[in-house]
């Protein structure tokens, strides 16, 4: 499924010289709700990619957090670093990334990541873990039609989800100069 799999790391807060200033884009749990990661809150510097385990990974790949939170799935549409408890995938070739993203979303990969996962001070899963959760992958053509079918659900979602905030801002507006 993928050339490179890694989990990250976060260089130490205490030298300032690791983030001021820091124009790499550098992935926290926080960052991973959402589908794709446009941008984040930090970044970090190039000296603290070196002095530290994180790694950059290339954009259009595989963001999971596998610590902590267990389970978040993002596509990095940037290059971005990552804090450890978050896996960097770097997909092969031939997988899209939007593909994977459903595949990892899926109530048997997510439960059986929760099965592998080990609870201590939190619930954590390792990549060696991960490696031997077993799945079937269609033709490719198959899996280009269930992700664009997948993502246009998505975008309806999404769509009809605005719609309904603004019908509450209208219905609160109006509620309010009805009681006026």
């Amino acid at each position: 499924m993928y050339d490179v799999a890694r989990e990250g790391g976060t260089p130490s807060t205490s030298v300032s010289s690791y983030y001021l200033n820091g124009d790499i884009p550098f992935v926290k749990i926080e960052d991973t709700k959402d589908k794709y990661i446009n941008k984040v809150e930090t970044n970090i510097t190039i000296e603290g990619l070196k002095n530290s385990s994180a790694w950059i990974v290339p954009k259009n790949n595989i963001i999971l957090t596998n610590g902590a939170t267990v389970g978040n799935v993002s596509i990095n549409n940037i290059d971005v670093s990552t804090k450890q408890g978050i896996i960097g995938m770097v997909l092969k070739e031939n997988l899209n990334p939007e593909f994977v993203y459903y595949l990892l979303k899926t109530n048997k990969i997510w439960g059986e990541m929760m099965s592998k996962s080990s609870i201590g001070t939190f619930r954590y899963v390792l990549l060696k873990d991960l490696n031997k959760i077993l799945f079937s992958l269609p033709n490719e053509k198959e899996r280009e039609k269930i992700s664009a079918t997948l993502s246009n659900l998505d975008s309806s979602i999404t769509l009809l989800q605005r719609k309904c905030e603004k019908l509450e801002k209208i219905k609160s507006i109006l509620l309010k100069k009805m009681l006026i």
